[in-house]
């Protein structure tokens, strides 16, 4: 249970975070997501709503990627994605069943639009045992980089 000392300051950091002005507001979705019936990720998404007109419409159970494209328009993007490990505490450990303070990974993306501005912020919490990563990279040199 959260106090309004605690909102205020888990609001105060979105806002932050999202480099927010004083009149924009936010959307915060909370999901529990599995793979095979397995709860894998408990993710928290927030969503500029200066960017999202109608969201409360939409079917957020589905891939907010592809809502992104579809239904906003936002195709070229940018992401800056954080990985961390970390301790997953109850409420999110109990979904993810899993003890009270076991490893998890914490993966924290901001998503630009094709202005640089912050659309939307995600916090995914992890089973440190259902993720695996993997990056490939395209890199041009230029002959002043050699």
């Amino acid at each position: 249970m959260f106090s309004d000392q605690d909102q205020f300051e888990r609001d105060a950091r979105i806002s932050q975070v999202m480099a927010l002005d004083g009149r924009s507001t936010v959307t915060e979705l909370t999901r529990l997501r599995s793979v095979d019936g397995r709860p894998v990720v408990v993710e928290r998404i927030f969503f500029n709503n200066r960017h999202f007109t109608g969201l409360e419409k939409q079917d957020l159970s589905l891939s907010i990627n592809a809502m992104l494209k579809n239904q906003y328009g936002h195709s070229q993007l940018t992401f800056a994605i954080q990985i961390e490990s970390c301790c997953l505490f109850n409420p999110h450990a109990a979904y993810l069943g899993v003890n009270d303070g076991a490893l998890g990974l914490r993966v924290l993306r901001t998503i630009y639009s094709e202005s640089g501005e912050i659309i939307e912020f995600d916090e995914e919490l992890w089973r440190h045992d259902a993720l695996m990563v993997e990056n490939q990279t395209h890199i041009s040199l230029t002959s002043q980089d050699r």
